[in-house]
C-alpha cells in the first residue's frame, strides 16, 4: 500500500457527470478524498468498505465505481452510519 502524500487530488473531468447529477459528483469527490486522506488505492478502500458494511455487496476486486456508489448512498444521501 503506497501513500499518496501531498495535497492534490487528480480527477479526470470526463468522470464528472456535470449538471445532471450533482450528488454523484459529490460522491466522486468523497471517493477521491479517501485516497488522499488515507493513502489507499481503490482495492484497499473497497476492502475496508466491504469489512465495514458487509451487506453492501462491495467486491474488492470489482470496479472502483462501487466506492462512489457507496459514498452517494451512505454519505451524500444522508444515511450516515445507519
Amino acid at each position: 500500500m503506497d501513500t499518496l502524500g501531498g495535497n492534490t487530488v487528480y480527477i479526470n473531468p470526463s468522470l464528472m457527470s456535470g449538471v445532471g447529477n450533482l450528488k454523484m459528483d459529490e460522491a466522486l469527490l468523497l471517493h477521491e478524498m479517501l485516497h488522499e486522506v488515507y493513502g489507499l488505492d481503490d482495492g484497499a478502500v473497497m476492502e475496508k468498505l466491504a469489512a465495514y458494511d458487509p451487506g453492501a455487496g462491495i467486491k474488492p476486486l470489482g470496479k472502483s465505481e462501487q466506492i462512489t456508489t457507496w459514498m452517494m448512498n451512505n454519505c451524500v444521501n444522508g444515511k450516515g452510519n445507519q
